[in-house]
């Protein structure tokens, strides 16, 4: 194994930082493509790689969906998995950018991005923490909870809230669970989306979920 790799600080590596660590061989670059045909880096995109699983470090896809579009959150069905909200497994990582819709297909899934207002990205973010030494922005489940509504329900505005509810019920989240902070429902009232606004409102009435 590469000494240099080795003493990574992490498995995520964008190339700027494998540029650096090889800045002393004539052809930095070359050195970095042997590395992945050796199978010592796994290209995730251009400009993006990981550490082969033999250096024994942890590669998290919640880290990598920042490092694949970048500004994003963690969000929808991918956010209420990490928190432990629903019980079906969740593969790829789905988030939200204020840049336009993306997909990238990687050998660590599919990561798909939807297009945000500013005004609505930057409420219900929470740092949550990977590791000792890293965190990933992913949105609270109040915010996922929206997000999901905005970006997958067909027409939400002219849905009923029986249509909603059931929509929401197939899911299977787990509102025992469900934290909602004081921040959070601040940020949804102030959301440009009066439909949904409304209709979370009810789900927090009707579910007796707790403000913390």
């Amino acid at each position: 194994m590469e000494k240099r790799l080795f003493d990574a600080p992490w498995p995520e590596l964008p190339y700027d930082y494998l540029f650096g660590i090889y800045a002393d061989y004539p052809r930095p670059e070359e050195k970095i493509k042997y590395l992945v045909h050796k199978g010592d880096l796994i290209r995730v995109k251009r400009g993006l790689y990981v550490l082969s699983p033999q250096y024994g470090k942890l590669i998290s896809t919640y880290v990598l969906a920042e490092l694949v579009y970048w500004p994003s959150y963690i969000s929808m069905h991918s956010a209420l998995k990490f928190y432990g909200l629903i019980p079906e497994a969740v593969f790829g990582v789905i988030g939200v950018s204020t840049k336009r819709p993306f997909s990238q297909v990687t050998p660590f899934g599919n990561f798909t991005y939807h297009r945000s207002s500013l005004h609505e990205f930057l409420w219900g973010l929470r740092l949550e923490a990977i590791d000792q030494h890293r965190q990933v922005r992913v949105a609270s489940p109040l915010k996922a909870l929206f997000d999901l509504i905005r970006f997958n329900v067909v027409n939400y505005g002219r849905k009923s809230d029986q249509e909603l509810f059931e929509y929401i019920e197939l899911m299977r989240i787990d509102f025992e669970d469900f934290k909602v902070t004081r921040s959070d429902l601040e940020g949804l009232k102030s959301s440009k989306s009066k439909r949904i606004r409304e209709f979370l409102l009810q789900v927090m009435s009707h579910y007796q979920l707790e403000i913390m």
